[in-house]
């Protein structure tokens, strides 16, 4: 494919989320499973250092990738424990789910942006996924405003399942057999 080609078909993608995917339903989102643990998330990630410290023959690599990238992950989830309290987050417009209200559709749209754009995001490629994707629906102000905290929340979730890859006593338990989202519960952030 072409780029023009390319970029009519990121269009038609973004469009069809907004359209089919997306609808959004009243009332405060379901929380976020990652977003329930932020404030363990910093001892957690200690213990994955400490692993990562002398890791299996095997693991080497990936131990030395955390290492190396130790400062952004923390960096991430300090951002995240900082800028998304619960007042705002129970602000944000959920996604209809068959239950009821999902999550917020900023969560969902971080998600979208995360799997189409692999394996990285740049910012001519979400402008251009945002631009589409508003066509079908608008987004609010403050969607827009959280769309970075919801990013940083995707790709810490996907940190979280490739670490619990490597090995599974990396896992966060508290994470280990939910769903991503939890409608009920305390959140972790004031």
């Amino acid at each position: 494919m072409n780029e023009q080609e390319i970029s009519s078909f990121d269009a038609r993608i973004a469009r069809s989320i907004a359209q089919k995917q997306h609808c959004i339903v009243a009332g405060p989102p379901a929380f976020n499973k990652t977003y329930l643990v932020l404030p363990a998330l910093e001892d957690w990630f200690r213990g994955v250092r400490r692993w990562c410290a002398d890791p299996p023959a095997d693991q080497a690599r990936a131990a030395e990738w955390i290492l190396d990238n130790d400062y952004r992950i923390l960096r991430a989830l300090r951002r995240l424990n900082e800028d998304l309290p619960r007042r705002f987050y129970e602000k944000l417009p959920a996604l209809r789910r068959s239950g009821g209200a999902g999550p917020p559709r900023a969560f969902a749209v971080s998600q979208a942006v995360c799997d189409l754009l692999k394996p990285q995001i740049t910012l001519t490629d979400l402008t251009r996924f945002m631009k589409h994707y508003q066509q079908s629906a608008e987004l609010t102000n403050a969607e827009l405003w959280v769309l970075p905290s919801m990013l940083r929340l995707v790709c810490l979730e996907q940190f979280i399942n490739a670490v619990g890859a490597i090995s599974p006593e990396l896992a966060v338990p508290s994470l280990q057999n939910t769903d991503t989202t939890i409608s009920a519960g305390i959140p972790p952030v004031d």
